[in-house]
């Protein structure tokens, strides 16, 4: 059995000074603001084919309009459902005798936007990143001349692209980050962009960007961003960049983020560092809005390609990157406790893309856990029907609590036990009896 009591804000208005029935008790915050946030569930998930023909290797996935856009290495399809499977659509796109493949796409006012080294798309000249719009393509200004697109966001009403990127810019270099100007139609750089070495033998190049708290997030090899030294990350909060902790590999050398993401109200950043400002975090680090980063469990042993939220849990994917109970995994999820391994692939997992019910994954594998499913694969997740199983291991335990107080403290719908979209001493009760009844 298990026994809860409170302190917070809420408390004094909302619950009884204490609840205790046993000696297992655990000290419970309640913030002031008893509102609801994001979703968190166990689930059971499985792999699914996509049933790609074809053996080119994969480097972006996206549902738009309710089909499946695959971009990879000299192909941009799509599989709109159905018996025809997937097809090519809207003319070529590529990048003639260079190597071409889409690296991100993103949705933006109705429109699908894809990057990547790209000079035409459908017979116009793109500069790297095209507008879709489900008939035909269209430039988004003079796009960029050199370099190319590895990432794409939505910020304050505008598109971001970076990357490799260079062009003069609207009055403002552009210098591997940009922002689409909607009124001009036009390209201009963010607060003088990133600059610096990007460490021996590497050009300097923005791996990632998410949007958090408001701000931008920028991750990847530089050390300036606009005159700040920042060294690896930086947000900017639409006036100027700021450092948010150097990234630094080994010793001394400049550390490189490779993924960013934002899940149940904290920011992950995964890459090749061993310390963020002198403190030692070991390839993955999460922000929660405080002053510094904290590290991620001891799971991570590589650095992530990819990483999403999807129904409540962090998903990440990267060559060998995780080492749980002795396994290593290319693919694993982070349920707010502990790591659990997903599946050992034989090529790179490269991009992992969620929807409302699935997350589709593609990459240069084939298979995954032995099995052959081609390069591209979903993975849909059931409900888990033990509610109070937090950490959906099929146990009850300590950590099932732990999680539940986090997300109760975090105002998620998970914790909501009664269902009726306030957090209140009810929803404790809820979950302490179903704890204790246990599950089936």
């Amino acid at each position: 059995m298990v026994s809860l009591y409170f302190e917070g804000a809420c408390s004094s208005s909302v619950f009884p000074s204490s609840y205790e029935r046993n000696p297992m008790r655990f000290t419970l915050p309640v913030a002031a603001a008893c509102t609801l946030s994001s979703l968190s569930l166990a689930q059971d998930c499985a792999f699914q084919s996509l049933n790609n023909p074809f053996s080119n290797d994969s480097y972006a996935i996206f549902e738009y309009n309710k089909a499946v856009y695959d971009g990879g290495w000299y192909h941009f399809r799509r599989d709109e459902g159905g018996q025809v499977g997937w097809t090519s659509f809207g003319g070529d796109i590529g990048g003639g005798t260079v190597d071409t493949f889409v690296k991100d796409m993103i949705v933006f006012e109705g429109d699908l936007i894809v990057g990547g080294p790209l000079t035409f798309a459908g017979g116009l000249p793109v500069g790297n990143i095209a507008r879709w719009n489900g008939n035909f393509y269209s430039a988004m200004g003079d796009g960029f001349g050199a370099g190319e697109v590895e990432t794409l966001d939505v910020y304050d009403g505008k598109v971001v692209a970076a990357g490799s990127i260079r062009a003069g810019g609207l009055g403002n270099p552009i210098n591997r980050i940009a922002m689409f100007d909607n009124d001009s139609g036009q390209w201009q750089g963010i607060g003088g962009g990133m600059t610096g070495s990007g460490g021996p033998g590497f050009g300097v190049e923005v791996w990632d960007v998410v949007v958090y708290q408001g701000e931008l997030i920028a991750t990847g090899r530089f050390e300036f961003a606009g005159n700040t030294r920042v060294d690896g990350v930086a947000r900017w909060d639409g006036t100027q960049w700021h450092p948010m902790g150097r990234l630094s590999y080994g010793a001394g050398n400049l550390g490189i983020g490779t993924a960013l993401a934002v899940h149940d109200g904290a920011l992950f950043l995964s890459g090749f560092f061993t310390k963020i400002e002198g403190q030692d975090i070991v390839w993955m680090a999460q922000w929660t809005g405080g002053t510094s980063w904290l590290p991620v469990g001891s799971a991570p042993s590589r650095h992530s390609l990819s990483m999403a939220s999807f129904k409540g849990q962090l998903y990440a994917a990267g060559p060998a990157g995780f080492t749980i109970d002795g396994t290593q995994y290319d693919f694993a999820r982070w349920n707010g406790a502990q790591w659990e391994g997903i599946a050992d692939a034989d090529g790179l997992i490269i991009d992992i893309s969620p929807t409302e019910d699935r997350l589709l994954i593609s990459g240069t594998f084939s298979q995954m856990n032995g099995v052959h499913y081609g390069n591209l694969v979903e993975l849909r997740c059931e409900d888990n029907p033990c509610e109070p199983d937090f950490t959906g291991d099929g146990q009850l335990d300590f950590f099932d609590v732990s999680a539940f107080i986090t997300a109760f403290n975090a105002m998620d719908p998970a914790a909501d036990f009664t269902g009726d979209g306030q957090f209140n001493f009810f929803d404790i009760s809820s979950f302490i009896t179903a704890f204790n009844a246990g599950c089936p």
